[in-house]
């Protein structure tokens, strides 16, 4: 595996000014290109964690016509909203794009499933491990979720946890987020996972393919795991989008905050 920075790393506007995020090129199955979106907490990291976006996958690294990743996100995707606030609690933080042949249309869930993408992620693991042999958690929402489970049955003790939001539990059965298992995530291979790992879910989440009632459920699966947290949180803003969008309960809308601290929290041990 190899890496460069293609980025000058950038400074982050909040929460903490000494934050640096980056653009890393690195190859993590031999000859596929792959971009990471890298940030750096302001000290010394006390952990990592490797965000999977939803839909898709794609963050759009390699777009010519995308906004400075100061500005990226906004408004966009939930983990990626959060990454400064992951980064100022000591974590370093990571978000996997897709494969370049795949920048335009993304990844299936048949590929978050596969034995390439584990492959993908077990380079990206590596890479943010660092010379300090850091933890390293991965951490997926909505889509991402199919590929953070599949990702933590593949590599069992090659990653250290796993945190799952807003998960699909229900099954996909057209188009290329295709589930066809009654369950969605929940019918994956979990029993055999022997990390910690995190349910988290809003209660007013709308979306079809990841009813809160079924967090509950989705967290009893993971029998060999050493430590099991589930928590539903409540509140927010209004939906500014639609129910499976980002800018409602299915991403949190308006406690970034809250989510985001649930999230170090466990990571963290604190919870």
């Amino acid at each position: 595996m190899r890496w460069r920075f293609v980025l000058a790393a950038l400074l982050l506007a909040a929460p903490a000014a000494a934050q640096t995020q980056s653009i890393v090129d690195f190859e993590g199955r031999p000859g596929v290109p792959l971009k990471m979106l890298r940030v750096e907490p302001d000290g010394p990291p006390r952990a990592a964690v490797l965000l999977f976006s939803g839909g898709n996958g794609s963050i759009r690294l390699a777009s010519p016509t995308a906004t400075p990743l100061a500005e990226r996100y906004a408004r966009g995707n939930f983990l990626l909203r959060i990454r400064a606030s992951l980064a100022a609690r000591g974590l370093r933080v990571g978000a996997l794009d897709v494969p370049q042949e795949m920048a335009q249309r993304g990844m299936s869930a048949a590929f978050r499933r596969s034995a390439e993408h584990a492959r993908d992620i077990a380079g990206a693991v590596a890479l943010l491990r660092g010379p300090e042999k850091l933890p390293v958690w991965l951490v997926g929402t909505s889509m991402g979720t199919v590929s953070a489970a599949a990702a933590a049955v593949t590599l069992g003790r090659g990653i250290d946890g796993v945190v799952l939001t807003s998960s699909i539990t229900v099954p996909i059965q057209n188009g290329p987020n295709w589930i066809p298992e009654p369950g969605g995530i929940r019918a994956f291979a979990l029993d055999g996972v022997s990390v910690p790992v995190f349910v988290l879910a809003h209660e007013d989440d709308e979306c079809w393919a990841s009813p809160p009632g079924n967090a509950k459920a989705l967290a009893e699966r993971f029998k060999a795991s050493p430590r099991v947290g589930l928590r539903i949180l409540e509140g927010g803003k209004p939906p500014e989008s639609g129910e499976c969008d980002p800018l409602s309960g299915h991403g949190y809308w308006g406690i970034d905050t809250t989510a985001s601290d649930a999230i170090a929290d466990f990571v963290l041990g604190q919870r």
